[in-house]
């Protein structure tokens, strides 16, 4: 699920946001930069003894304005974050339910009621936690390099020229990761699918399972399926 082209589509109404996201991301690493280039800047001073008092307060005061930025940037990020997961939830679920109606009523035998169950919790929820903070983080591995070779290229070009060498590994890595993570994913959603439909078809026949004093074993059988 890491790049997907379904996946992707599934973003609808928070495309903007996770935009807005990347950019937010951007903006406190490039703010982290700033950082360490004003405490350079006056480190370089002092070791050269060519530093003053003057030097010292435009320093507090850039750095002070740089963790204010941040600050308020993280601030937006977390909003940002949290209006994609409501927004998301609501759209999903609400699509899913709209897919389930459309359904003939025979739409059972294809996918249980436990699934169902699962998708609408859990799937949500990964595909909340996937646009909301994974895929902006993507976007952002992947224009720092760039951003860091126009910063680095007039201070030492090789160096820069190192750093912008490795951007065609950073896809590269992610194609690798993504087939690995498709087949363990995909092992642990069946499972996890079939456990929630033995949950559920358990609850649903709680009663008959007392009638026929059968609890018990399928409790112990519900706790040895969730340990596999």
């Amino acid at each position: 699920m890491l790049l997907n082209r379904k996946t992707l589509s599934m973003a609808g109404p928070v495309k903007g946001l996770i935009v807005f996201n990347a950019a937010a991301n951007l903006l406190i690493s490039a703010a982290g930069v700033a950082q360490v280039v004003l405490i350079v800047r006056l480190l370089e001073k002092v070791f050269l003894g060519a530093w003053s008092p003057k030097d010292v307060a435009i320093t507090a005061l850039g750095l002070g304005a740089v963790v204010a930025f941040r600050f308020f940037c993280t601030i937006a990020l977390h909003r940002s974050a949290f209006r994609i997961a409501s927004r998301l939830r609501l759209y999903l679920r609400d699509k899913l339910f709209r897919t389930v109606l459309s359904r003939e009523l025979g739409y059972q035998k294809e996918i249980s009621t436990g699934s169902l169950a699962s998708l609408a919790v859990d799937g949500v929820e990964a595909l909340e936690v996937y646009f909301g903070r994974y895929l902006p983080q993507l976007l952002v591995s992947m224009l720092a390099p760039v951003g860091l070779f126009i910063f680095l290229a007039p201070v030492h070009l090789p160096s820069a020229a190192v750093l912008l060498s490795a951007v065609p590994l950073i896809p590269l890595s992610i194609i690798a990761v993504n087939r690995w993570a498709r087949r363990v994913a995909g092992s642990f959603w069946n499972r996890y699918e079939s456990l929630s439909s033995y949950f559920l078809e358990s609850m649903q026949g709680l009663t008959t399972l007392k009638l026929f004093n059968r609890d018990a074993d399928r409790a112990s059988d519900l706790a040895e399926k969730s340990w596999l």
